[in-house]
């Protein structure tokens, strides 16, 4: 039997690091969508940086993370319900490991629904 994965579409964008301190998606979840996910698209944020991500909104309970999301293989995702008015926040957050960059750098992300 061959199952047919559910579409998935960009529902939100953002960046931190040279863009802004921290970034808030919402994102009002329409019938059919029973997932988000946080997906980098770009990291070339300073190895001092990290950027700690979670999802919060009106069936989400507790809320899922914080997640240090630039680590390679580092996944965020919910399991919403229609209706649901969710909000992705991502800020940026120093490591304090003695490196120093002339840069910060960009973290470029997607919300993505499926």
């Amino acid at each position: 039997m061959t199952y047919k994965a559910a579409p998935k579409s960009v529902v939100g964008t953002g960046c931190v690091g040279e863009c802004g301190n921290n970034v808030t998606v919402p994102y009002m979840v329409p019938k059919g969508i029973s997932k988000v996910a946080v997906k980098i698209e770009e990291n070339s944020l300073c190895p001092n940086t990290d950027a700690l991500a979670y999802i919060t909104g009106s069936s989400i309970d507790p809320l899922v993370g914080p997640v240090f999301i630039t680590d390679e293989g580092s996944s965020l995702m919910a399991n919403v319900a229609a209706g649901d008015n969710i909000v992705l926040y991502v800020t940026l957050a120093p490591l304090f490991n003695g490196i120093v960059c002339i840069r910060l750098g960009t973290l470029n992300f997607h919300l993505v629904a499926s």
